[in-house]
């Protein structure tokens, strides 16, 4: 059964990679990085229920990674949220878990 909620687990190994290259020799990692790469499906289901809920007419825009494009690893998982298939991509609502939060908020993206 998958999970459907985050875990302490989640923030755990986003607390512990929070910053670290990510290193392919590293089976440990790559293992974790795995298990957060699954957390956003807990993510992406958050981000569909408010996008359903606050905005019908919307869509959400989800990664799925949890490194940059640099390859260092996030201190978050996030998906962003536009309240229209015409809103700007430079304003969006994202949810996100962090290493210390879960939140819902306004966000300008670059």
């Amino acid at each position: 059964m998958k999970n459907e909620y985050f875990t302490q687990r989640h923030v755990d190994l986003l607390t512990k990679w929070q910053g670290q290259k990510s290193d392919p020799s590293n089976s440990e990692q790559q293992s974790e990085y795995q298990e957060l790469k699954k957390a956003y499906d807990v993510v992406g289901k958050w981000a569909e229920a408010v996008q359903q809920k606050m905005f019908p007419q919307g869509r959400v825009k989800l990664r799925r990674s949890p490194v940059n494009q640099g390859g260092n690893f996030f201190p978050y998982l996030w998906a962003k949220i536009y309240p229209t298939l015409e809103s700007p991509e430079s304003l969006a609502y994202t949810v996100h878990i962090s290493t210390d939060e879960l939140a819902v908020k306004i966000d300008t993206i670059n």
